[in-house]
């Protein structure tokens, strides 16, 4: 019971890592086209 729980958390955490790592990857691949129209504007 207590096995199949921590592989069941484990499985949700490595979910929830790997969302979270792409959604920063987008966030930063955003501010960084910003940027850039930024400095081309100016």
């Amino acid at each position: 019971m207590e096995e199949s729980f921590i592989i069941f958390l484990t499985i949700i955490l490595n979910l929830f890592f790997k969302y979270f790592y792409y959604f920063l990857f987008k966030k930063q691949k955003l501010y960084f086209i910003l940027k850039n129209i930024e400095a081309f504007i100016k």
